[in-house]
């Protein structure tokens, strides 16, 4: 739940006036989604959360722990909660009730916020998700027919634009696109709760006069605006991490700028992760002189890192073949003295390898350490043959 606590702190610093007379709300987490969701928000069995004002409320879903005694909250259920709360923290905002593209375009713009490495909380200069769903339905549809959408989108009533049909998510993307670039148009000085105000103040036709200069800002391409904020020490965490998913990427270059990091922050762990998932990638160039160097420093690490570290950098480790230059350092964790990371490191190897290989948890936290010490020495005798 510190997540959770993170996130709340984090908006209502960016929302300090419009979150003084708020009520506390009321966060349910379920294992599987609810019927009531669809009863309240009519949204289909499924969806990831809702917020009701009438209950004062959000839902989120989760996940049963591996011995079925919790619900563990879903990793993608942080930007949900993020999401919903912004609903509640801005329902008091003169101008935003009932318009729909902008209750949902300010939710969406903080359902991105991240850490930048400082414990802060940040919004990234631009959600990927949307900004690629934008780009790539103006290719398909052309312009006339995106600024016919982007009309539709402000001018729908409720039931228009929350029908649960094939077009929802790209109404949620125009309404991000609108409200993003609507932002940076109002005075640069503002504080974003300002402009949030300065927003909901525009008439309808105001905020579809600036919908030709939106498209003008959709041109450059998703890798060409993370390329931008590299060297930026506040958002190089979101730009590496969008990087990362990027396709026919030069890893080289990223590993320089990992390197920064590592040399910057008293808190290696998120640039490890980064080249562990870096090193596992099909989608990133690396020259196999450098992939051998990084592989070596990832070694290197894992020989010094704590347990807790371990059992991290092992969560992160991409699944896949690619991954498997990584072994090594995943069956020493299998003779750590902490249970939690036999385990954890167990269900890594079995998603990076062929080789068959014993993932019970009940067996490598608390079986017969003469049967486990066999299952490590059979990895041993794999990785030399």
């Amino acid at each position: 739940m510190n997540r959770l606590s993170w996130a709340s702190e984090g908006i209502r610093q960016q929302l300090p006036l419009s979150t003084e007379r708020v009520r506390p709300v009321t966060v349910f987490l379920s294992g599987t989604p609810a019927d009531s969701g669809t009863v309240i928000r009519r949204y289909q069995t499924g969806f990831a959360g809702w917020y009701s004002s009438l209950l004062n409320s959000i839902w989120l879903s989760g996940d049963p722990d591996d011995d079925g005694t919790s619900i563990l909250l879903k990793s993608e259920s942080l930007e949900t909660f993020q999401h919903e709360l912004a609903h509640h923290m801005t329902s008091n905002i003169d101008g935003i009730q009932r318009r729909w593209w902008l209750v949902e375009g300010i939710a969406c713009f903080f359902e991105g916020g991240f850490d930048p490495g400082d414990g802060g909380f940040s919004i990234p200069p631009i959600h990927l998700k949307f900004y690629e769903k934008c780009r790539r339905e103006l290719r398909r549809r052309g312009r006339q027919q995106f600024l016919n959408d982007l009309e539709e989108t402000v001018q729908g009533n409720y039931r228009s634009f929350y029908s649960t049909d094939s077009e929802l998510l790209y109404r949620y993307a125009l309404s991000w696109a609108l409200f993003w670039h609507l932002a940076e148009t109002v005075p640069a000085e503002s504080d974003l709760e300002s402009r949030i105000r300065a927003i909901s103040k525009l008439t309808d036709d105001q905020v579809l006069a600036e919908s030709e200069s939106l498209l003008d800002r959709l041109r450059k391409s998703t890798t060409e605006r993370l390329r931008e904020h590299l060297m930026n020490p506040e958002l190089r965490r979101w730009a590496v991490d969008g990087m990362l998913t990027r396709y026919r990427i030069n890893g080289n270059d990223l590993l320089e700028v990992l390197k920064l990091d590592l040399e910057a922050s008293s808190d290696p762990i998120w640039a490890w992760c980064s080249v562990s998932k870096l090193l596992g990638s099909r989608g990133i160039r690396l020259t196999s002189s450098i992939r051998q160097e990084w592989i070596g420093r990832f070694n290197s690490f894992m020989t010094e890192a704590t347990p807790r570290q371990k059992i991290t950098i092992c969560e992160a480790i991409i699944p896949g073949s690619r991954s498997f230059l990584l072994t090594d350092s995943i069956v020493d964790c299998l003779e750590s003295t902490d249970p939690d990371l036999r385990v954890v490191a167990a269900k890594t190897l079995a998603s990076i390898s062929r080789q068959k290989t014993i993932v019970s948890p009940h067996f490598w936290a608390n079986g017969d350490p003469d049967l486990r010490s066999l299952e490590v020495q059979s990895w041993r005798d794999y990785l030399q043959d």
